[in-house]
């Protein structure tokens, strides 16, 4: 059974169909990707992930983000069962095998290879009601 959802209005353009595992994806990208407080009606919608900025990515804050994903998708998604939740650092493969920038000063580019400028990667393997549901994201900036 296809759905015809549609995560913004957009005129003059038809509505996309979606399949149920496709829909259910597009609910977790909404849900992953929205800051709290910014839905007026839905207060508490989202995940925080702001208080990750400027912090390192050492394994208790990537516990800590994983423990908040799990519980918005509990709390906002009910009907999606976690079977497995992976989140970790992606850097930039270049700069890591140093390849320095030259833009980006001495100092700072020798953090690189430690998950300065990296981007958090979110893996999930959830059962939907429709079956089961890979779906990945990368956060960055």
């Amino acid at each position: 059974m296809a759905n015809s959802l549609s995560p913004a209005a957009r005129f003059a353009e038809p509505a996309r169909t979606l399949t149920p595992g496709q829909a259910w994806a597009e609910r977790l990208r909404i849900l992953l990707s929205t800051r709290p407080g910014t839905m007026p009606w839905r207060r508490g919608f989202g995940v925080d992930v702001d208080w990750l900025l400027g912090q390192p990515l050492t394994g208790t804050n990537l516990n800590l983000l994983k423990w908040r994903v799990r519980a918005a998708i509990t709390d906002w998604l009910p009907q999606l069962e976690v079977r497995n939740l992976t989140v970790r650092v992606v850097s930039d493969h270049m700069r890591a095998r140093g390849m320095r920038d030259r833009t980006i000063p001495i100092a700072e580019s020798a953090l690189l290879p430690y998950g300065a400028g990296g981007r958090v990667e979110i893996q999930l393997d959830v059962v939907s009601p429709e079956g089961p549901i890979d779906f990945g994201m990368t956060l960055s900036e």
